[in-house]
């Protein structure tokens, strides 16, 4: 019999009390913290029970997103990908849970027979019947989209680069050497980064690494003009003294290294700040 471990706010314990029995006749060998015997260790008993669990749903609601356990447990049930949400109210989600498919329960009436319960169910099945040989597929496949598109990512820059200097003085090997390191160096940490939170989201496919490193691209991007915007204002003079291709050129460029610079920047903090959040968890 597959466990399931239910993750919620005391305050939505009334939700629970029906989703439990539905999800027990349903097949399902349910954990939630009534579960805890008196003398019980709480934590020990809690954590076991996770582990064990082969699908973690988790209650979302305005209460359980401001609660510390509930996000832990769903960090650790995502990390799995074996996390199922739900939510109980059109509370906003919590920050890094908003890229999975959530099940809306605000207005179910405890009938198993309802078209959400019945998807619930399935999407249990679903994740509870992935080996974990197969979870390792998805972990690896994702990174190693990551590596390859990276290197892609890194190279159409580079090329892009190039172009740039054979329309604007002329191209050595120098500089292609430095255009090469420059675009494969700075893409390769967003490609990973992005590469992460595909996995993270139980995608291991290249549209969901790239979808993201486009995301990541976007705002660096924006950042660059921004720079662009501030140096123009600061050197109006000379800008102005220049031909038109040649302030196009060094326009382009800036917009070109800025971007990558920008996107790798954010990528790695974002992996520290994540690496730092797991480590003060572990804690």
């Amino acid at each position: 019999m597959k466990k399931v471990f239910v993750s919620y706010a005391h305050e939505d314990r009334p939700f629970v009390a029906q989703l439990a029995p539905a999800l027990a006749q349903s097949g399902y060998e349910v954990w939630w913290d009534r579960e805890l015997e008196g003398g019980d260790a709480f934590r020990a008993k809690i954590e076991e029970s996770l582990n064990a669990a082969d699908a973690v749903v988790v209650v979302w609601s305005g209460r359980s997103r401001a609660s510390r356990w509930v996000l832990d447990e769903a960090e650790k049930g995502l990390q799995r990908n074996v996390l199922v949400p739900v939510r109980v109210d059109k509370s906003a989600l919590p920050l890094g849970f908003g890229g999975l498919h959530t099940l809306d329960f605000s207005a179910w009436n405890g009938a198993a027979d309802a078209r959400v319960f019945t998807e619930l169910a399935d999407r249990i099945a679903k994740v509870s019947a992935a080996a974990p040989d197969v979870q390792r597929r998805r972990a690896f496949f994702s990174l190693a989209w990551g590596l390859l598109l990276g290197v892609a990512v890194g190279l159409a820059f580079a090329a892009a680069g190039v172009a740039l200097d054979l329309g604007f003085g002329g191209v050595t090997a120098e500089t292609m050497t430095t255009s090469a390191l420059l675009g494969v160096g700075s893409a390769l940490p967003v490609a990973l980064w992005a590469a992460v939170r595909a996995r993270r989201f139980a995608q291991s496919n290249p549209i969901a690494v790239l979808t993201r490193m486009l995301r990541t691209y976007s705002i660096a991007a924006l950042f660059a003009l921004l720079l662009v915007v501030v140096v123009s204002a600061l050197s109006a003079e000379t800008i102005q003294a220049k031909m038109a291709s040649e302030r196009f050129g060094e326009i382009a460029g800036v917009v070109l290294v800025g971007t990558l610079i920008f996107g790798a920047a954010i990528a790695i903090i974002n992996g520290l700040m994540y690496a730092l959040a797991r480590a003060q968890r572990a804690a």
